[in-house]
C-alpha cells in the first residue's frame, strides 16, 4: 500500500516488476510530488507484466492526480519517460495551473504500448492560443508505438493531443485514438 500515487511511481522506478501490478488508487484528490511524477522505463515490465494505474471505483471523477506546473521543464502533471507497457485507467489528471504552463500529460522517449483509457485530461485555463505549451497530451520526438487512447475526455488547453516523431523518418507510429471527446481546445 501506498498512500500517494507519487510514492508508488518512486518504488516503481527504482525496483521495477516481477509480474503484472495494478496500482488500485482511493478515491480523493493527490497533488503530484514534483521529484515523483515521471514513469521510467520499468524493468522487468513486458506485455505480460503490464503495469496499471486505476482508479478502485471505476470512476475517473473520483481520483484526480494534480500538478500546478510553473515552468517549461516541468510543464506536465504525469509523464512517461521511456515508460513501456503501462496503462492508465479511470483516473482524471489536471494540470492547475493559471498562467503559462498547462500540459497534462507527457509521453517521451522510447515509451511503447502504453494505454490511456477512460480518462479525463484537463487544464484550468480555458485560453484561445497558439502555444503547444497547453497541449493536454505532449508528445514531441517520441519514438515509441503502439500507444493507445480510448474513451477519454479532453477539456480545455489548445491542443487535445500534441504528437511528433523525433524526425521525418522516425515517426511515432501505430498510436490508436478511438472514441476520445474533445471539449474547447482553441
Amino acid at each position: 500500500n501506498y498512500p500517494t500515487p507519487s510514492d508508488a511511481i518512486a518504488d516503481l522506478n527504482a525496483k521495477g516488476v516481477s509480474g503484472p501490478v495494478i496500482f488500485d488508487i482511493r478515491s480523493g484528490t493527490y497533488t503530484m510530488d514534483s521529484a515523483r511524477r515521471t514513469i521510467n522505463a520499468i524493468t522487468g515490465s513486458s506485455a505480460a507484466n503490464r503495469v496499471t494505474f486505476r482508479s478502485v471505483t471505476g470512476n475517473p471523477t473520483d481520483v484526480r492526480l494534480t500538478y500546478t506546473a510553473a515552468a517549461a521543464v516541468a510543464n506536465f502533471v504525469l509523464r512517461l519517460n521511456s515508460a513501456s507497457n503501462v496503462t492508465i485507467k479511470n483516473i482524471s489528471i489536471q494540470n492547475t495551473a493559471t498562467a503559462s504552463y498547462s500540459r497534462g500529460l507527457d509521453i517521451a522517449g522510447t515509451s511503447a504500448n502504453d494505454s490511456i483509457v477512460n480518462c479525463n485530461l484537463s487544464t484550468t485555463i480555458p485560453l484561445v492560443s497558439t502555444s503547444n505549451a497547453y497541449a493536454l497530451v505532449w508528445a514531441s520526438g517520441v519514438t515509441g508505438a503502439n500507444n493507445v487512447f480510448i474513451d477519454n475526455d479532453f477539456t480545455n488547453g489548445t491542443y487535445g493531443v500534441y504528437l511528433a516523431g523525433s524526425s521525418t523518418t522516425n515517426v511515432a507510429s501505430g498510436w490508436v485514438f478511438e472514441n476520445n471527446k474533445f471539449v474547447d481546445q482553441k
